[in-house]
Order: C-alpha cells, then structure tokens, then sequence
C-alpha cells in the first residue's frame, strides 16, 4: 500500500500510475478534487490496459 501526495499530475501521478501497474494500492492525495478524479480514472484504465496485454 502507497500514499502518493500530489497524485493529480506531474511526478506524483506518474509514479502513482507505476506502482498501480505494478498491483499496488495506491491511495491518491490532492489538493485539487477534480483533477485528481481525472488522475484516479486514467490510473485504473492504464492499470486494466497493462494487465489485458500480459
């Protein structure tokens, strides 16, 4: 389990993103609502999208 501040872009969605690919639960901490639920659904479909192609 991973706690990864500023979630919402930049860095912190990136890394977010590797550990969610990697089966990591991720809790995702903004400041900014909307984007970090922009952040969340492009980190589950990439998440689904890495799994369906192994």
């Amino acid at each position: 389990m991973a706690v990864v501040t500023g979630a919402s872009c930049g860095i912190g969605k990136a890394y977010a993103k590797e550990l969610a690919v990697r089966d990591c639960l991720v809790v995702l901490a903004a400041r900014q609502t909307i984007q970090s639920c922009i952040a969340e659904y492009h980190i589950v479909v990439e998440r689904r999208l890495q799994h369906l192609g192994s």
